[in-house]
């Protein structure tokens, strides 16, 4: 006959085989994505190794949601937490494309089209602080304000943005979009200003097309400004 602590066991092992089947469709509430961690604890948890800490972190952010067999929607994630672990990242490197990546290329996709904003906030900050090498990231910005967000103010806070930065290696066409985009809008005066200044700024390095197409856009303007004429030039 079987001992008392066989019979135990068994029994234990059925109650233990009854709670997992009655407990199989619940799951423990996890956050989907913890709050960044603090400065403090970045400077605890690093040991002076920033770039390893920068790793870490990103593939963090990389997988929330989708561990313990769980699978998170974009859409279920507070973009707000997530521009935080962005901004957190970039203390810790701003020179790296990792997490701007998951920025304008993943967590872009979210179908909830308003809360990618902060994401596009996020680009703009992060270009300003090396604009000769992050240019290309500002242009998928610009791309998601237009195309997704349809907003044409923050498009052409970008394109103004983009205008801004006064360096060799950038295209001359990156000075002439913002205005392009403010002689659309009607605001003749302000694109009048910024193809002057786009002008003065690229004149000794553009090609010969890129100037004859500036100096005529601004000649054009300015008997529209003087004369209050219809029309204007074509895009290049």
């Amino acid at each position: 006959m079987p001992t008392r602590a066989t019979v135990l066991l068994v029994i234990a092992a059925m109650a233990q085989a009854a709670f997992a089947v009655l407990n199989r469709d619940i799951r423990p509430n996890w956050e989907i994505l913890d709050p960044p961690p603090t400065e403090r604890a970045l400077a605890l948890s690093s040991f002076g190794d920033t770039q390893f800490l920068y790793r870490i972190l990103a593939m963090e952010l990389q997988n929330a949601g989708d561990e313990g067999g769980r699978v998170t929607p974009i859409k279920a994630f507070d973009m707000n937490r997530v521009v935080a672990w962005m901004d957190l990242l970039d203390t810790l490197d701003a020179r790296a494309d990792h997490h701007v990546a998951l920025a304008l290329r993943y967590f872009s996709l979210n179908q909830n089209i308003p809360s990618i904003r902060p994401l596009v906030l996020f680009a703009m900050r992060h270009v300003d602080k090396n604009p000769t090498q992050k240019l290309n990231w500002l242009s998928a910005a610009l791309l998601m304000a237009e195309l997704r967000l349809k907003d044409q103010s923050l498009v052409l806070e970008i394109a103004d943005q983009m205008g801004r930065y006064d360096d060799p290696i950038i295209n001359t066409s990156a000075y002439m979009i913002a205005p392009l985009l403010r002689e659309k809008l009607g605001d003749l005066p302000g694109a009048l200003a910024g193809m002057r200044r786009a002008l003065a700024m690229t004149s000794h390095r553009a090609n010969e097309f890129d100037l004859a197409y500036m100096k005529q856009f601004i000649a054009d303007l300015e008997q529209r400004i003087g004369g209050g004429a219809a029309g204007g030039p074509s895009p290049p």
